[in-house]
Parts: C-alpha cells; structure tokens; sequence
C-alpha cells in the first residue's frame, strides 16, 4: 500500500474550525506522562495523541527511522520554503508526530466530555532485550529446537526446578533468532469506560482536514491512546 504524504509538507494554513467526535468503542486509556509502577490515564486526549489517533486512521504506520528522516526533510522544507523555523515536540513516549503542525486544539472552542468510569486493569507490555536473561525469562516460548538443550542446562542450587540464570542467558546470547522478539511484563493500567463521546473544537489545515474526512467516508474507526483502545471518529465543520 502506498501512502501519499505530501500534504504535510506544504505550509500549513489553521484558518478552518472543526468539531471533532470521538465516540469510544472500548475501554479507553490515555498516558501522557512517563508513568511509574501504575499507569495512569487522561481524561481528554493529548495532542499527540490526537496526531496518533489521524495517523492510525490514515494509514500511516512508520517506522521511527523513516520518521526521523521526513520530519528532518519537513523541518529543511519549512525553513527553506517558508521560513519558518518548525518546532514538533516529541512525545515522552519517544513517538514523532507526522501531523502535528496541521491542527491545534482550540481553546477557546467548545469541549465536552463523556461521562466516565475509572478503573485499573493488568496491561501487558512488550519489551526487547538481547543482553540480559530477563528476556528469556519473560517469555514462555521459544524455538523447538532448543526446549532439550534448555533442559540440559545446570540448575539452580537453592531452586533446582529452575535453570541457572547465567546458563541460561548464554543460551539465549547464542541464539537470539530462536526466541520471541519480545518479551512481556505486567503493569497495572488505569482505563475509561466513557458513556457517551468527547468533542473537540480544532483549527485545522484545510487540506488536511479533507484528507481526513475522506478518510473517514471508507473507514471511521481507529484507536487512541493504546491499540486496544478503539474509538469512532467523526469530524463536523463549524
């Protein structure tokens, strides 16, 4: 699938108003800030996650590497083109918004919230390592080939059900491509259950914003906030 992205090069122009509906479809959570034991959600979404949540329904998944050298790209443009200095911010979670120069929230506009019920839920994070033996410990599975050499490792003295931990992260050293790419750890996760949606009143490109509403006409739903927090979108000119 190919993906057009030039609109975000060309100088953009907040001049259009626009309410944006966000109807959830799922327990929602929102992290904005670097969390600690609990994550913690929002209660409206940030910008970057809005960016997220237009990017998601426009099918814009890249990489970080390929981020990286179009929003360099967009800053030389910016500079060059319209002499504007552009400043993105990136997010605490390291994301590098695409969008994040073609809109605003408006905050003078109109914002509503749904009414919420809060509660924390276990969240299932997924982490990579390739030099520490918390990777093969956090993963129950791995390549067939190795569950006898697995076995034949040495044991714990105090715990003898258990492989030796420097045993086993040689094991896991040596053969990298036959574990999972990622292991998972737990976190608690606060989550809303949203009765009802939240408006947004946003200044918007006008490019972008058709970009956006014909999007919406082939596919309204995407997520906000985390993958399995799905929400319907709709956008209404004000």
């Amino acid at each position: 699938m190919q993906v057009d992205l030039t609109p975000i090069f060309e100088k953009a122009e907040l001049n259009n108003r626009a309410m944006l509906v966000i109807e959830s479809l799922s327990p929602i959570s929102m992290v904005s800030e670097i969390p600690g034991s609990h994550y913690k959600t929002s209660i409206l979404p940030s910008k970057h996650q809005l960016c997220g949540l237009f990017e998601n329904l426009l099918g814009w998944h890249i990489g970080l590497k390929h981020r990286k050298e179009l929003l360099k790209k967009l800053k030389e443009i910016y500079k060059k083109s319209y002499k504007i200095d552009l400043d993105i911010p990136k997010s605490n979670s390291g994301y590098d918004p695409l969008v994040y120069h073609l809109f605003d929230i408006d905050s003078k506009g109109v914002t509503v919230q749904p009414a919420k019920i809060h509660f924390d839920d276990l969240w299932k994070k997924a982490f990579r390592r390739t030099d520490a033996v918390v990777h093969p410990k956090g993963t129950p599975n791995l390549d067939y080939s190795m569950v006898k050499i697995k076995r034949e490792l040495s044991r714990k003295k105090d715990k003898p059900e258990q492989v030796d931990d420097k045993e086993l992260e040689k094991l896991f050293k040596a053969n990298l491509g036959k574990f999972p790419f990622y292991y998972a750890t737990l976190a608690s996760r606060e989550y809303i259950l949203a009765q009802g949606s939240w408006y947004l009143t946003l200044l918007i490109d006008s490019k972008f914003l058709s970009l956006l509403q014909n999007s919406i006409k082939q596919n309204s739903l995407a997520y906000m906030g985390t993958s399995d927090s799905w929400v319907d979108i709709k956008i209404e000119i004000l």
